[in-house]
């Protein structure tokens, strides 16, 4: 990937098993640098950092996670900011997977400043971007706007489903009603649709990814 990518889609969709089998998967064979932020403690394959040991444990496993402290979504925002900062100030050539972007910072009209800078100035820090959601509603329009991928799933509510049609008609035709298998997405490049698909499972099983 040369650029940042949102994906979204309701629970079960099937973005999780996209991000886990499709992207950290095919870092992971390549031998690419990763860091999840992991605030529902769901990536459990791969090792858990603290902000300390961020750059060794990043330099010796190669993928990471860091999960957010604090009972509050507030706190969570809180302690994860400071780690965008020294992401962005301290990390080079590095993928950042940031699962549940609303509850860590991407949350619509209250973006964090460490995010912000983050998803807007990643390319020239020689980062890329991967934020994850379950509802477009919920996630700030320059989070947005800075992912030139969007690789959409089925939406949650109609404000969402409003959401999908605004990047694209076609993906949004495809997705609500011309979809015929199990987990089907769209990938969106610059607003044109580059890949539709109906079945995620089947894709996965064709390329051998999966039993």
């Amino acid at each position: 990937m040369t650029y940042n990518t949102l994906l979204v889609g309701r629970t079960r969709s099937g973005k999780s098993l996209y991000a886990k089998m499709k992207i950290l998967r095919i870092l992971e064979r390549t031998g690419k640098h990763a860091i999840i932020i992991d605030p529902q403690d769901e990536y459990t394959e791969y090792m858990k950092t603290s902000k300390k040991e961020l750059i060794s444990d990043l330099q010796e496993f190669k993928i990471v996670r860091y999960i957010p402290r604090g009972k509050t979504i507030k706190k969570k925002v809180d302690d994860v900011d400071d780690l965008y900062y020294t992401i962005c100030h301290k990390v080079r050539n590095c993928y950042i997977i940031v699962d549940e972007a609303p509850k860590v910072g991407g949350q619509q009209h209250r973006i964090s400043g460490g995010l912000d800078m983050l998803v807007s100035g990643c390319l020239k820090f020689g980062l890329k971007c991967v934020l994850i959601t379950q509802r477009l509603s919920m996630i700030d329009k320059n989070i947005s706007g800075n992912c030139t991928c969007k690789i959409l799933f089925k939406a949650e509510e109609d404000i969402d489903w409003e959401r999908v049609r605004k990047y694209s008609e076609e993906a949004w035709k495809f997705l609500k009603f011309e979809s015929k298998g199990q987990l089907p997405y769209v990938v969106v490049k610059n607003g044109d649709v580059v890949k539709k698909c109906h079945c995620l499972l089947e894709e996965l099983k064709n390329k051998g990814m999966i039993q």
